[in-house]
């Protein structure tokens, strides 16, 4: 039995550091499992509610993976996951001697042996009516200058992540002043599109820390690998409407980020590092631009775009602009240099890689938004393999649509556009940007691109479907009507002809008549008596004729 209850435990650690179940869920759980052990842990998440069957689905083998790494051993799997904090303490309350067995091989220490956890109870932030405001629950990722913990705001009862700068950057001015800046200018950027900031503040040891929302979902990058994994994929291939829906969201969620950064330039601030993986995309829609390690704040405020304002002149002239965002560092010097490369080298513009920090400028991110939308249509970085750097600073890369035949190409020139090798021949501000991306998914042409005659047609026939349905039914009816008509004409003559070709053989037959009657010396009375029969056919016949030729053509009209 007590190898089931290491099982359990082990399930339900790895299920919270997944995010797929809640601490509170996994006490809940515990605490049903201990009344009622014959079923398992996972059972009892779910019956809950609380997990779910494909969460658990995805568990089950990787628990069993997961023991089998450590030989077999459950209580070597419990002791590699490291140790749970204060959720040690939560489960110990349980009150089962199988469970308690179990805990003290977690991290693999004992039950009371705290010093292999710092975060076991330590709180942070301003003091509230339960101590410090933040209480550390775990660790969630970790970067080159600062590390991330899911923490609980207990002023609000709600899970934050809360930003620390790491202890061996903590004694460096700069690596302080660069996080410190972060801090400020998240924190400053008050826009739907930036992950907004709770608290700053510093630990005990005085190293910075400040908390910001907790996202839950997942980054452009996976979104746009899953969209082209999906599209590629063989089995359960989606219909060319779902791909286009999938295309649609992905290029909204970056409209949402082009206005985003279209506002934080209008506070004198640039983004500096802009790509996939610093986008993230929430469960209900949310798009947030993440990670300002790298923004600075120029102090110049970018002009105020009027057609982001509305189109209304008044509405314009009713919404002052905000100041610039002038962080606490502001004109401290830079932590990087004139001729070091800022950023990420497949998103870098050329001026970036070239180091040339004097020019970078909202055209900076511009481009990377561009390179951003390069990925989202082909599915991989601009830049790749080898020289990166060299390719960046050249700005060279395929064209879209050698990578991919079916990129649109208005969607391509954009994209070409934005990636400019010079800043002065990209878009003028992300809002631009944005605008010709709404043209695209509003089937209106885009700015980038001047339409050919064909292809104005084209998006004319589909944005007026009606009418040119109602168009090809009329030419459809019309040309019914014309070719019935003309078939009655050429039935018509054909009639006139064959009656001609009866007259004319009457005429012959009235000329051998009026030779025998010659030749019988026949009387005037008696001639006229036997021509009478064939001069009444030819009539009949000539009048028939006349009447086929002249009847069908009425029909259409002289």
């Amino acid at each position: 039995m007590s190898a089931s209850s290491d099982r359990n435990l082990l399930f339900g650690i790895l299920a919270v550091q997944m995010d797929f179940i809640r601490k509170e869920d996994l006490i809940g759980a515990m605490q049903a499992w201990v009344l009622a052990k014959d079923q398992s842990l996972a059972a009892h998440l779910v019956a809950a509610g609380a997990l779910k069957k494909e969460h658990r689905e995805l568990l089950e083998p990787l628990v069993d993976a997961h023991i089998r790494q450590h030989d077999n051993d459950p209580q070597r799997s419990l002791a590699s996951v490291g140790s749970i904090g204060s959720l040690r303490d939560q489960l110990n309350h349980a009150g089962d001697a199988q469970l308690e067995a179990s805990l003290a091989h977690v991290g693999g220490g004992r039950l009371d042996d705290d010093s292999a956890d710092p975060y076991v109870t330590i709180t942070v932030g301003a003091e509230t009516s339960h101590g410090k405001r933040f209480q550390i629950l775990r660790p969630h990722a970790e970067g080159g200058l600062g590390r991330i913990h899911v923490a609980r705001d207990q002023e609000l009862g709600r899970e934050v992540a809360l930003k620390e700068i790491k202890p061996d950057r903590a004694d460096d001015p700069d690596s302080r002043r660069r996080f410190t800046r972060e801090a400020e200018i998240t924190g400053g950027l008050e826009h739907p599109g930036i992950v907004p900031v709770y608290g700053l503040g510093t630990f005990p040891d005085g190293r910075p820390f400040y908390a910001m929302r907790f996202i839950r979902g997942r980054s452009l990058k996976e979104a746009i690998d899953k969209y082209h994994r999906v599209r590629q994929s063989d089995e359960a291939a989606p219909s060319s409407t779902e791909r286009n829906l999938r295309l649609r969201r992905l290029l909204q969620s970056l409209i949402d980020v082009c206005e985003a950064i279209d506002y934080a330039h209008s506070r004198g601030v640039l983004h500096r590092d802009l790509k996939p993986g610093n986008i993230m995309l929430g469960r209900y829609g949310e798009t947030l631009v993440v990670d300002w390690g790298l923004a600075k704040a120029t102090g110049n405020l970018q002009a105020a775009d009027d057609q982001t304002l509305g189109s209304s002149s008044t509405a314009s002239v009713a919404m002052p602009a905000e100041g610039p965002l002038i962080p606490s560092t502001f004109g401290n010097s830079e932590p990087t240099a004139v001729g070091s490369a800022v950023g990420t080298p497949a998103f870098m513009s050329p001026e970036q890689a070239e180091g040339r920090l004097d020019l970078l400028g909202p055209a900076t991110d511009v481009f990377s938004l561009g390179a951003t939308l390069y990925q989202i249509l082909t599915g991989r970085p601009p830049y790749a393999g080898e020289n990166i750097m060299r390719q960046a600073s050249l700005a060279k890369f395929a064209p879209p649509r050698s990578v991919r035949r079916d990129i649109p190409r208005a969607l391509e020139a954009v994209c070409l556009r934005a990636m400019a090798a010079a800043p002065a021949d990209r878009y003028g501000s992300a809002g631009e940007l944005s605008r010709d991306l709404e043209q695209f998914l509003a089937d209106e042409p885009v700015g980038a691109r001047r339409e050919t005659v064909g292809e104005r047609l084209w998006r004319l026939a589909r944005k007026h479907r009606a009418w040119v349905a109602a168009g090809m039914y009329s030419a459809m009816v019309i040309f019914a009507i014309l070719a019935a008509a003309l078939a009655l004409v050429v039935r018509a003559n054909q009639r006139a002809a064959q009656a001609l070709l009866k007259v004319d053989g009457l005429t012959d037959e009235l000329d051998r008549v009026a030779q025998d009657l010659a030749a019988e010396r026949l009387s005037g009375r008696e001639a006229s008596d036997r021509m009478q029969s064939p001069l009444k056919q030819i009539d009949t016949t000539v009048s028939e004729a006349s009447t086929t030729l002249i009847g069908p053509p009425n029909l259409i009209g002289d």
